[in-house]
């Protein structure tokens, strides 16, 4: 939790519902898709190891594969230059996954 925290700390945003952009990428840097996260969906990701987010239409967490079974592990957080900006490396799991 004390590390979530941390890492959220560091980070900034402008948006008035206080989510960051998120990018999700694979270990090669192929972008799987532009997503948000919260203090909280960052703390549950480093917590679990696996790919959980903020989902706006949901207003609430959402933790990649919890019904589709498409799951991620998570292999590292990081931010861009300006600390705007979160990329999410990850590997996809799944039925149809290449």
């Amino acid at each position: 939790t004390q590390l979530g925290m941390s890492f959220a700390a560091c980070c900034r945003t402008d948006r008035p519902d206080g989510l960051y952009t998120t990018v999700v990428c694979t270990r090669s840097n192929e972008a799987l898709g532009l997503v948000y996260s919260s203090k909280e969906s960052i703390v549950a990701a480093l917590e679990c190891g696996r790919g959980v987010y903020y989902s706006r239409s949901r207003k609430g967490l959402w933790r990649k594969g919890d019904t589709s079974g498409h799951f991620q592990s998570l292999h590292r957080i990081d931010v861009d230059c300006d600390s705007d900006a979160i990329r999410f490396m990850v590997t996809q799991h799944g039925d149809d996954v290449a």
